[in-house]
């Protein structure tokens, strides 16, 4: 079976605490291939010490998320002067500060003096986590989206009283970028229909609560979109719809149990959005269907397989992995994936002709498959038709 894989790149060094590290040997491979293993360390019998779970790690990061209590059991990023701010942590080194501040356009930077550590790999994957850290919600900014959710709430209940207005996807996980939009589902027995958007739509803006206010009633889900007017926080709202209530249950389980799926989550939807391939009605990849390509990377990944590496220690390297796996490597022609029972991947002619309602050929031959964990019969990609603009941006991070 053609399958995809993660190819090693022989300048590419993975932190094994202070040891010495070891390159992997060259390796060729194809376009598509299976995996291509890394070659096994000369010093294969030395035990590696992974981090203690609330101990810092060895790259002077924080400790695992999963070793709080809470999400917000952290520094809360501050605010000056209306933007965001880095926080200092009160046992950072202080020979590894601040020279001179933080680069221009570059804030997480300005705590740290990277060039003193180790390795080019250490310093990518510490800058890495002060830029997770950064672009991830505070507790203030998740105050905010709460206050817009009763606001909505509110509103929508003066219009339809027997309505329920639940909110799901990345606000639950803690997923969000500071621009993510923010998704809300109605439910109501006897569903609704395309006048009803159009009502909606008339009540938001009567309210004096949306600006920007668009109804998109001819995408496979049918949506009102809007900007919240005191906040510019924006909304999109969903009618009868659960299955994104479920996949946010399966989101916050995959993360308790395998730490390094957030942060790389938090870059990698960062990286869709400035290159504008978040939106699903556009014919972008969607927030779900980006967490499973990434669960199924680390899944699939062969030194993780094995536990040769502690992914929370290896961030920049798996990064440039993924662009690799995804980018360069992985065969959408033949092969999907799934995260089901451990993760696989499968031949596209296999799969049933459901999955591609409406799609044959050539078209679907390229196109990205993904199978829900939820729902078996449903391919969470099947919306995702640029695929070709896709796998150029992911293939241009890896271009010499």
């Amino acid at each position: 079976m053609a399958a995809a894989g993660t190819g090693s790149n022989p300048d590419m060094e993975i932190e094994n605490d202070n040891k010495p590290i070891n390159h992997p040997k060259k390796n060729e491979f194809d376009l598509g291939a299976d995996f291509i293993a890394f070659e096994d360390s000369d010093d294969e019998d030395e035990p590696i010490n992974h981090p203690k779970k609330n101990e810092p790690s060895k790259t002077g990061r924080p400790p695992h998320k999963g070793a709080t209590n809470s999400y917000f059991d952290r520094p809360t990023t501050e605010f000056h002067g209306g933007k965001r701010r880095r926080p200092v942590d009160e046992d950072e080194d202080p020979d590894e500060g601040p020279m001179t501040g933080p680069p221009p356009g570059c804030p997480w930077m300005g705590h740290r003096n990277y060039s003193k550590m180790a390795s080019v790999p250490i310093m990518l994957t510490q800058e890495l986590w002060d830029f997770v850290d950064y672009i991830s919600p505070t507790k203030e900014e998740h105050q905010i989206r709460e206050y817009v959710v009763r606001l909505v709430r509110k509103t929508v209940k003066d219009l339809w009283s027997n309505a329920d207005v639940v909110v799901f996807g990345s606000f639950d996980t803690m997923l969000y970028l500071p621009t993510s939009d923010l998704d809300i589902v109605l439910l109501r027995d006897g569903g609704f229909n395309k006048l009803d958007l159009n009502r909606l739509a008339s009540h938001l803006r009567r309210s004096g609560i949306a600006n920007e206010v668009t109804v998109i009633s001819k995408a496979k889900v049918p949506l009102v979109k809007f900007k919240e007017s005191i906040t510019g926080i924006p909304v999109d709202i969903s009618f009868n719809l659960t299955n994104g209530i479920d996949s946010g249950q399966v989101i916050s389980t995959y993360i308790n149990e395998i730490p390094a799926l957030r942060p790389l989550t938090m870059l990698v939807k960062y990286f869709l959005m400035i290159k504008n391939h978040n939106e699903v009605y556009k014919g972008g990849i969607g927030s779900y269907t980006t967490v499973i390509m990434i669960l199924s990377f680390l899944q699939m990944h062969p030194q993780i397989q094995v536990g040769n590496i502690d992914p929370m220690d290896n961030l920049g390297v798996l990064l440039i992995e993924f662009f690799e796996l995804y980018g360069l490597c992985f065969n959408y022609t033949r092969v999907g994936l799934t995260v089901r029972d451990n993760g696989s991947y499968f031949e596209k002619k296999d799969m049933p002709t459901n999955h591609r309602s409406g799609r044959s050929g050539q078209a679907q031959k390229l196109l990205l498959s993904c199978i829900d964990p939820n729902d078996p019969t449903n391919d969470t990609a099947k919306a995702h038709t640029h695929y070709k603009r896709f796998e150029k941006s992911l293939r241009v991070p890896m271009v010499p």
